[in-house]
């Protein structure tokens, strides 16, 4: 496994996308973050007719997630350019009583059009960074999203191959699959 790690981090510099952590003072980031739950509407919150309102939710939950996660990360291409963005928090799963990284509030750079592989390229080469870092196996998550909940979680079943969904809305990744994903992507 540990050959494989190495491996793993030899290809991500060749593939030229690194894993920074996020600065949240950093004026793209946040553009990235408002753009991201202003116009997609990840949460409830983020629902109302007034773009006062979305923004005001947008600051509520950047300083959640700077409060509340382990991790925070983004993967920026050979461009400089920010791909993806992952905060994750450690939890023990119920199902597992097992300690496991929680994908907090995972979202891509929709400010920048980036193909669906080179997404999951970036979400797995965090997801991997991640799981080195804290030592753990796999990631449980849980979407929220009520607004085209249908078309999210039919776009993460058909190109995150390394999620695996447990039911409607909650989801469990492994690192082992998500090393496995991330090479056939590669290729």
């Amino acid at each position: 496994m540990e050959v494989q790690i190495h491996l793993l981090l030899y290809t991500l510099k060749t593939k030229k996308m690194k894993v920074v952590d996020i600065d949240f003072d950093d004026p793209v980031f946040k553009s990235c973050f408002h753009e991201y739950c202003i116009n997609s509407a990840p949460l409830e919150m983020f629902e109302s007719n007034s773009i006062a309102r979305r923004i005001e939710g947008s600051e509520y939950l950047v300083s959640k997630l700077r409060r509340d996660s382990a991790f925070s990360s983004a993967a920026v291409d050979e461009n400089n350019d920010y791909v993806y963005f992952t905060f994750s928090s450690i939890e023990i799963d119920k199902r597992t009583n097992k300690e496991c990284l929680h994908l907090l509030f995972p979202f891509n750079n929709n400010l920048k059009k980036h193909s669906p592989k080179k997404i999951c390229l970036a979400a797995y080469s965090i997801w991997l960074n991640h799981l080195e870092l804290s030592g753990l196996d796999f990631y449980t998550g849980h979407v929220e999203r009520i607004y085209k909940n249908n078309s999210y979680t039919k776009w993460v079943k058909r190109y995150v191959k390394a999620c695996e969904f447990i039911d409607d809305c909650n989801l469990i990744v492994k690192k082992e699959r998500i090393i496995e994903e991330y090479e056939k992507l590669k290729i």
